[in-house]
């Protein structure tokens, strides 16, 4: 099965089975420089950041463009995956903080 969100305004946490994924798309201000970053992976989940395949808005230049976080727990337990929306050379400067836990 797999858990689709759209851009979560608060943490998550959810209790998957075996096999289920979790996809949860988030915008990123890529033209200013932030992005979505994994900042403390679980050694139990496989995360893997990919583009979403949209088309721009008209009239928006440098709006947000959509990426999405897939996870796939590997083993039982409780995980927790961070994320954080900010510019890599400036790692002190978070837009945003995403904590993601996820039971099997």
């Amino acid at each position: 099965m797999r858990h689709e969100l759209e851009d979560p305004k608060t943490d998550v946490n959810l209790t998957v089975s075996a096999g289920d994924e979790v996809a949860i798309t988030l915008a990123e201000l890529g033209a200013a420089g932030y992005v979505w970053e994994v900042l403390a992976p679980s050694a139990v989940v496989t995360c893997t950041k990919e583009p979403v395949d949209t088309k721009p808005k008209p009239g928006i230049i440098g709006g947000p463009n959509p990426v999405r976080f897939v996870m796939v727990p590997t083993k039982a337990g409780t995980s927790i995956t961070t994320l954080v929306h900010r510019r890599p050379w400036a790692k002190d400067d978070e837009a945003a903080r995403l904590t993601i836990t996820l039971t099997l």
